[in-house]
């Protein structure tokens, strides 16, 4: 496998590089916004009755572990089904 060095990707490159994995992994159409102040949004998944948001984070060398957090209310569905 090729070694990637991601390090250099711009926070809206990263966004958009995950935007593409994520609709091909999940077959559906992700919006994406541009940068600037989007209040934690970066990409938004709206179809009734499923809806939901993904943030997408630049943590240089920071680990799974470190970006990890305690799922809350409904993201909790998601990832449950996307690990599942």
């Amino acid at each position: 496998m090729p070694d990637y060095d991601f390090h250099q990707l711009s926070p809206l490159d990263l966004e958009r590089l995950a935007r593409d994995l994520l609709q091909k992994e999940w077959s559906l159409r992700l919006e994406s916004f541009n940068a600037g102040r989007d209040r934690g949004i970066d990409l938004r998944y709206s179809s009734d009755p499923d809806n939901f948001i993904v943030q997408v984070k630049h943590y240089l060398r920071t680990g799974l572990a470190g970006l990890v957090c305690a799922p809350v209310g409904p993201s909790f569905e998601w990832r449950a089904r996307l690990e599942g």
